[in-house]
């Protein structure tokens, strides 16, 4: 099976290491465990999706990740690789509607990790 490769974006360099605290060396290895291990959540309006990832133009997909307490926006280039553009810390109520989003549109969301 081939070893999906997955760029960081310096924002989410940035991000990560203030709203997360993981230092450096830690990010690409944690990018690639919330892109296989997360929970995918495909069901967002344009709306959202448009003021979540407003400065990204030249990435056509977005995937938002639900990993833990955070959400993970990811975007995917042009030769289909993820690239991690930047993490949020969702309000506790905003948290509860993802998990409940994520649950209706059939995704495995584990309450432990969750």
């Amino acid at each position: 099976m081939k070893q999906i490769s997955i760029r960081v974006s310096e924002h989410a360099f940035r991000r990560a290491r203030k709203r997360l605290g993981w230092p450096k060396r830690a990010i690409n290895r944690m990018a690639y465990r919330v892109w296989t291990f997360g929970t995918h959540i495909g069901a967002f309006s344009a709306a959202v999706m448009q003021s979540v990832c407003r400065d990204d133009h030249q990435f056509a997909l977005r995937r938002f990740v639900l990993y833990g307490q955070h959400l993970f926006v990811f975007a995917v280039d042009e030769r289909r690789n993820p690239v991690l553009c930047t993490v949020y810390r969702p309000s506790r109520a905003y948290l509860k509607n993802l998990i409940h989003l994520a649950k209706s549109s059939g995704s495995h969301v584990d309450p432990r990790r969750n």
